[in-house]
């Protein structure tokens, strides 16, 4: 007997529905030959709600998580269905009905975690609908950029991503993907502060030699010779970024007599930002 739809009924978009054209041996099934559209598909899906035995609740949860690829999620859009419905279960026995479907979504979503989440990848800070958060994918990522703003830009990102996502899933064994963001952007700018500050102690005792000119028409005849090759292919410089500034920083002053700033000769160098070329009639032809 075909049920009737449901009045004034919240509706919501599943990321993976639980309908199937091929009949089985499950009370739980909801059978379709066409596709169903959000609304039709929660309807269905919300009369089983109401419908099903009290007892047989954990089951009616098990066989449509079963039919998912990532049951957590199923379950916490069903949980959304059931909260933004909840006018429905207004009366006694309802409520009763509430609580305890609420119950066993949240006992069933705590052993698919433990299940199938965690023994995976036990380095998982959090995930979402949206994505996965990874601090150590985050420090693998950051290994490729040269230049500390471009660090610290990245974390930034990584930090407000985060922030204004809604985690489905909250490593409780791991620190908060966040706060180890926050430390990470305090760790380098502290250990930048702390090599300014040697490099300025180590340069006491060094004659700088005064440049007249843009350091960024310095920094970029470094940067000529470090990608310019020769005809057997290796470069003019076979030197890093971080190699090269410190060099230039020890060995030169502007023409004010001011050490040079590190990063700002490391961003000078850097291939990834064009913008730190000087312009044509300006630039030293080799």
């Amino acid at each position: 007997m075909k049920k009737k739809n449901i009045r004034q009924l919240e509706i919501l978009t599943f990321r993976e529905t639980t309908y199937t054209a091929v009949p089985g041996n499950s009370q739980f099934d909801i059978l379709s030959a066409v596709l169903l559209n959000d609304e039709q598909y929660c309807q269905i899906l919300f009369n089983q709600v109401l419908s099903v035995g009290l007892s047989e609740i954990p089951a009616f949860l098990e066989h449509h998580c079963s039919r998912v690829n990532e049951p957590v999620l199923w379950l916490n859009n069903l949980e959304k269905l059931i909260k933004l419905n909840a006018h429905h279960f207004s009366d006694n026995q309802r409520r009763h009905r509430h609580t305890k479907l609420i119950t066993q979504i949240d006992l069933l979503r705590h052993k698919l975690t433990d299940k199938h989440r965690l023994p995976k990848n036990p380095r998982l800070n959090a995930y979402s609908s949206k994505r996965h958060y990874n601090f150590e994918e985050v420090k693998t990522a950051l290994s490729t950029y040269e230049v500390h703003e471009d660090k610290i830009a990245y974390l930034t990102n990584q930090i407000y991503d985060y922030r204004q996502d809604t985690p489905d899933f909250v490593n409780p064994n791991q620190p908060s993907f966040d706060k180890l963001c926050e430390l990470e952007i305090e760790r380098l700018t502290k250990t930048r502060e702390f090599n300014e500050l040697r490099r300025q102690r180590q340069g006491r005792g060094v004659r700088k030699m005064p440049f007249k000119g843009r350091i960024k028409v310095l920094c970029d005849l470094f940067f000529k010779g470090m990608n310019h090759r020769t005809p057997e292919g290796e470069t003019l410089l076979p030197w890093s970024i971080t190699e090269a500034a410190q060099f230039i920083c020890d060995n030169f002053h502007d023409e004010s007599g001011q050490n040079l700033s590190f990063d700002t000769v490391r961003t000078y160098l850097s291939a990834s930002r064009p913008e730190s070329r000087p312009k044509a009639d300006q630039e030293i032809k080799l």
